[in-house]
């Protein structure tokens, strides 16, 4: 909300002058609890496409479930000349589940991990993240739409607690 207020600035004898007032309200915003995070694994061990000499290791990318049932699609942000941005984790998109559901467990899984293609660390385009909700439900997203792309229901009514996909041989 902004308002224009008429104050004399500086002498007396000079014109009014209207000055802009912006009223500021802070909300209120309290993110959901972090129920479970996860890393992408590191590509091949024999592979070492996308690493210069004399540059760090690339981070991958991170989840973060929430309990209120979202995914938080992190990628990491490091210091460069041409940037005047810190290092972190920086939010490329937040994966939106149904309401009722919280995240229990998440997980990545390497889409093809014996392709030639896969550098050091895999970008979205290779990974596969799967999350459950502590039932017997299993969900496998799509990255590039934010979307439940498979929704798998176990028969038996066990609970999945968490999850975990072998390393290379």
């Amino acid at each position: 909300m902004s308002q224009t207020v008429s104050k004399y600035v500086g002498d007396s004898n000079k014109r009014e002058q209207p000055i802009s007032v912006h009223r500021c309200r802070f909300v209120d915003y309290t993110p959901s609890s972090i129920t479970s995070i996860a890393v992408s694994p590191l590509g091949p061990p024999n592979s070492t496409r996308g690493l210069a000499s004399g540059n760090s290791i690339p981070h991958g990318t991170l989840a973060i479930g929430r309990a209120n049932g979202t995914i938080s699609v992190c990628e990491w942000a490091s210091f460069t000349r041409e940037s005047t941005s810190s290092r972190g984790w920086i939010v490329r998109k937040i994966l939106r589940g149904p309401a009722t559901m919280k995240i229990d467990s998440i997980a990545f899984s390497i889409r093809n991990p014996y392709s030639d293609s896969i550098g050091f660390a895999p970008s979205s385009l290779d990974l596969r993240l799967f999350s459950t909700s502590g039932g017997n439900n299993l969900l496998e997203w799509d990255l590039q739409t934010g979307l439940i792309k498979v929704c798998l229901t176990l028969q038996i009514r066990v609970a999945i607690l968490s999850l975990k996909f072998p390393e290379y041989d």
